[in-house]
């Protein structure tokens, strides 16, 4: 039943916040028609640096993130990911906005609008910090059901996605604090 209820999420079913659709349809599960070009800049480039299909489709995501909450700053903390993978995350925020400032130190997760950090590696009290100011968003890998329980309460309002081991928790002004479970 739990995996039904994350298909449906994922797909956008019984989501009925408009901001948190928003956020499924376009930032994480984009329909197949979605013409979005940079993808395809994404892709080549991660191709050619050696990527695997699975890091070059991360950094697709964290593109479409960084377009639709227009963000102006960003972390990347992923300190066991290899170079050309972090080298890909920076092209696909400079493909989403090229004034994006992006920094790689977890002590300016609080103060970052998207933050793309693997959560076993982050002081969960910074996560907490960043989660509690409008307009941020974090992606987190590797993040188990304390680190989702733990932001989800500290969440004033916003929406969070969850799957097995990814989030993406967005605190949006003026919508009720929600969640769903989907495939991140």
């Amino acid at each position: 039943m739990f995996s039904y209820r994350r298909w449906r999420h994922t797909r956008g079913f019984g989501v009925h916040s408009p901001a948190a659709y928003r956020l499924l349809r376009y930032a994480v599960r984009p329909r197949p028609d979605y013409a979005y070009y940079a993808d395809r800049d994404i892709e080549a480039e991660g191709h050619h640096s050696g990527c695997s299909a699975l890091q070059r489709r991360r950094a697709r995501r964290l593109m479409r993130l960084a377009d639709i909450t227009l963000s102006r700053s960003a972390v990347i903390f992923l300190p066991e990911a290899p170079e050309n993978f972090i080298r890909l995350l920076q092209l696909a925020l400079r493909k989403a906005d090229s004034r994006c400032k992006i920094s790689f130190e977890n002590s300016d997760i609080p103060y970052s609008d998207l933050v793309y950090a693997d959560a076993s590696n982050v002081e969960p009290c910074l996560l907490k910090k960043s989660v509690q100011v409008a307009g941020h968003t974090l992606l987190l890998e590797n993040a188990g059901r304390e680190i989702r329980d733990l932001l989800f309460d500290a969440l004033p309002e916003g929406v969070m996605f969850y799957g097995e081991h990814r989030i993406l928790i967005s605190h949006i002004p003026e919508v009720m604090k929600v969640r769903y479970s989907a495939y991140v």
